[in-house]
């Protein structure tokens, strides 16, 4: 690939570089080792050799704005790693030199302020103010929304409850500054947790997606697509549109992700178009296992330990639909209920609803029940969850 080969030409690079290099040829040293960090992992799949290199960066770099792509890749590895308070509390630190504080709090009645505060903020803002809105050209305040989008996805595995209070705040800087790429993303962002928080407000939610995705025409930023389209395809337009065109955008973004380089949002995708697929999207089981299995060995390939876990609980229930489950693949989904009972709540959820969806194919209705009060039990269930135990709990 392009990244293999951009790879081999920055490793004979780096081997040419002379003694006291950070100190020679600083600028280029920098440009330089970011290029074999981000060829290494999205060519080869090393996070090691790229961890290295971005460690090496992080290390030398005067200041923090030099430091800033490093950090942001840095962290990205580390949250696809599933190497979570690591990633959590690298963006913080982050976000710490940019002047932006986050408050750690579990308070409802704060958390539940900052929402509505924001939403009366939105209301006074008109379809129209969005589209004639200037570009953000504060490079701070992109650094800033950039580090918030990404510390959003590192919650989503093991702080849900801060998501809000950290949407709510790249909402504010974009309001403030102007929209960007990230702040685009963020807006979906915010869209799709208001509607995993409450099913009511869908149709606003599909507003502001519509509003985003529209605007994001502005920008020649292909990387961008897998990102916006995996949360808005993923947790809002599902509401309101088909689910085979939802798949099928889906499709197309991961496509693109793992072209650009984004593995990790590429494999966010992926995770949906199986689960899409698993539900209602008609498609034939042995060509959906088949599809489920390429994409665990690409969640292999490049250590993305969050997708391939997911995508193993969801193949053992097609695999089980199709006729019985492989020895492997048994063994994989009962190393994931052990690590599951002691892991991140996201996981916890897709197991038991899994669990719940194949019981209830099969006939199982005790059991399939179990699973529904299993899943009532657990905090912020989201919206999807919330659907199908209405439906299959009924």
């Amino acid at each position: 690939s392009d990244f293999t080969t951009a790879h081999s030409y920055a490793t004979n690079a780096v081997s040419l570089l002379p003694v006291g290099h950070w100190q020679k040829n600083y600028e280029f040293v920098l440009q330089l080792y970011f290029l074999i960090a981000k060829s290494a992992h999205a060519g080869l799949g090393s996070t090691d050799e790229a961890t290295k290199y971005l460690s090496n960066i992080i290390q030398n770099g005067h200041n923090i704005d030099d430091k800033l792509d490093a950090y942001y890749y840095y962290i990205t590895i580390l949250h696809h790693s599933e190497k979570r308070l690591e990633a959590f509390n690298a963006c913080r630190e982050v976000l710490l030199q940019l002047n932006e504080e986050i408050e750690i709090t579990h308070d409802p009645c704060v958390l539940l302020k900052e929402i509505q505060d924001t939403e009366a903020l939105l209301d006074r803002v008109s379809d129209q103010d969005w589209y004639t809105m200037k570009e953000m050209d504060d490079t701070r305040a992109q650094s800033i929304v950039k580090f918030y989008e990404i510390m959003t996805n590192i919650c989503y595995q093991f702080k849900a409850e801060l998501m809000p209070l950290i949407t709510c705040k790249m909402i504010r800087v974009t309001l403030q500054h102007g929209i960007s790429t990230d702040a685009l993303v963020g807006l979906i962002l915010y869209a799709a947790i208001r509607c995993q928080m409450s099913i009511s407000y869908v149709e606003g939610a599909h507003r502001i997606g519509k509003i985003a995705l529209n605007l994001s025409k502005r920008f020649n930023s292909p990387g961008m697509i897998p990102k916006m389209h995996a949360t808005y395809y993923g947790f809002v337009a599902v509401y309101v549109e088909p689910i085979q065109s939802c798949a099928h955008m889906l499709g197309k973004a991961c496509e693109v992700g793992m072209s650009t380089g984004g593995s990790g949002v590429a494999l966010d995708c992926a995770i949906f178009i199986v689960r899409f697929g698993m539900l209602c999207s008609g498609k034939e089981l042995n060509s959906l296992l088949k599809t489920t299995d390429y994409f665990i060995g690409l969640a292999t390939q490049f250590d993305h330990n969050m997708s391939r876990t997911f995508l193993t609980i969801y193949r053992e229930v097609i695999s089980t639909l199709r006729d019985r489950p492989s020895a492997s693949s048994q063994n994989d989904a009962k190393q994931i209920v052990e690590e599951t009972i002691n892991s991140s709540p996201a996981k916890m959820r897709a197991f038991y609803t899994n669990r719940m969806l194949l019981s209830f194919w099969q006939g199982y209705s005790q059991r399939c029940n179990h699973f529904v009060n299993k899943l009532l039990s657990l905090k912020l269930l989201g919206g999807h969850n919330q659907a199908y135990v209405k439906f299959y709990g009924a």
